[in-house]
């Protein structure tokens, strides 16, 4: 369903819906943002030799836990097959020149794994 939306969206801005609006106002940021957190770092202390940031900052309530490695493809598709999800963000092919080697290295091994609230160290 995302990948469609991403493909068939809107892309003018639009309004929430009154649903989403509404839960916005019962959702307890407060716990989601410790389990950001606690998740975050506890992939750090796990994977901190892949991180692309091993600490995070007080202030920063984490989205995912990026990463990079040389394997990504191969362990991405392993990750698939346990039902985790991890986001590649910079798919540069045919956007960013091919003399740019060093970018499209980087973007090659680069991903982020969900660490969201959802998440705990048995899921």
């Amino acid at each position: 369903m995302f990948q469609w939306v991403e493909a068939n969206g809107p892309l003018e801005p639009c309004r929430m819906s009154d649903l989403s609006a509404a839960i916005l106002q019962i959702v307890d940021w407060s716990t989601i943002k410790k389990r950001r957190r606690q998740n975050y770092e506890f992939l750090s202390s796990e994977l901190g030799d892949l991180a692309i940031f091993p600490d995070l900052s007080p202030t920063v309530v984490p989205l995912g836990f990026p990463i990079r490695l040389p394997n990504r493809e191969r362990v991405r598709r392993s990750l698939f097959n346990d039902r985790i999800y991890p986001a590649v963000h910079w798919d540069v092919a045919g956007l960013v020149p091919p003399e740019f080697a060093a970018s499209h290295r980087l973007a090659s091994k680069i991903m982020t794994l969900p660490c969201d609230q959802r998440y705990d160290q048995m899921t």
